[in-house]
């Protein structure tokens, strides 16, 4: 959550509907007082609010609410792949189309660790391409897994199947 506040503010403070009281940081980058949070666990998806306290130099106090929603669902998307051979294995050039929410897109290569995917150009879809390694696959195919995280840090686990051409030596 970031919240502006005017130049002689000295603390800012956040008051959780769940009871819970937070510090807010200014953060010296934009001038504006910040604050990350978890929902509880159990908390339905929706609007709430939080009430906000400026503490000013001079002592006096401001209260005011900023409203927030609580987003408990995951974003959702589909993928596909194309493999080519390359020596030693394939390149694998990933497509997924992502719901509007989705903030990243990650593929769990065998062997090869998480690789994100880029965003094409402000649109849903995110692209890219990983190596795999003859070595990491058995068969004429694998599942790769994909991870599509929101701003929430909601996720939703996809497989891609891919089709391994034979590969060169």
């Amino acid at each position: 959550m970031r919240v502006t506040a005017p130049p002689d503010t000295v603390r800012v403070t956040a008051l959780f509907p769940w009871g819970e009281t937070k510090p807010l940081t200014l953060d010296p980058r934009d001038g504006r007082w910040t604050v990350r949070f978890i929902v509880p666990k159990g908390t339905v998806h929706g609007d709430y609010e939080v009430v906000i306290v400026l503490t000013r130099a001079d002592g006096t106090q401001q209260r005011f609410t900023v409203r927030y929603q609580a987003d408990l669902e995951a974003p959702q998307g589909l993928g596909r792949a194309l493999a080519a051979a390359v020596p030693g294995g394939w390149r694998i050039t990933l497509s997924v189309e992502a719901s509007e929410d989705a903030e990243r897109v990650d593929v769990l290569v065998p062997g090869g660790g998480l690789t994100g995917l880029g965003r094409q150009d402000g649109s849903a879809e995110f692209r890219g391409e990983v190596t795999l390694a003859a070595s990491a696959v058995r068969g004429s195919s694998v599942f790769l897994p994909v991870l599509i995280t929101d701003a929430a840090h909601n996720r939703l686990e996809i497989e891609v199947e891919v089709e391994l051409p034979p590969s060169r030596p």
